[in-house]
């Protein structure tokens, strides 16, 4: 089933201390919820220092880098979205003034929903429109 918005992909870790990723260059737009400990999130025009209860956006085609904290790594889950209505519904959402950094996630639903959605995804074929939904 096709639809405007399509999880692509989704998945949660622990990180080591200091693990980072990149830089490198999504197709794609990919949320991070950072659901314990800090981190550090760099995009061409600025390096965000981020913690437990922020979320970071990857938009396509930019460039970006991520790494945990050294002391206290971050705990995350990822969603990967796609879609002919991603970009219309990421704008609707509140990612700040610069729109990369979303504040005030509720840790109780975040850690549920994510756990939720990567279970999920795990059998995707069988539970598209349940992933959609929830």
């Amino acid at each position: 089933m096709k639809t405007s918005l399509e999880i692509l992909y989704a998945g949660r870790a622990q990180c080591e201390a200091g693990h980072s990723f990149g830089p490198a260059i999504r197709p794609h737009y990919l949320l991070h919820f950072i659901l314990e400990g800090r981190g550090r999130y760099q995009t061409a025009q600025k390096t965000y220092h981020l913690q437990k209860g922020q979320a970071f956006l990857i938009k396509p085609g930019e460039s970006t880098y991520y790494a945990a904290d050294r002391r206290e790594p971050w705990r995350y889950c990822w969603i990967g979205i796609g879609g002919s209505s991603a970009q219309e519904i990421i704008k609707s959402c509140d990612f700040g003034s610069e729109g990369y950094i979303y504040e005030g996630i509720q840790e109780n639903e975040i850690d549920r929903l994510a756990d939720r959605i990567v279970d999920l995804f795990q059998d995707y074929e069988k539970n598209e429109l349940e992933i959609l939904g929830d």
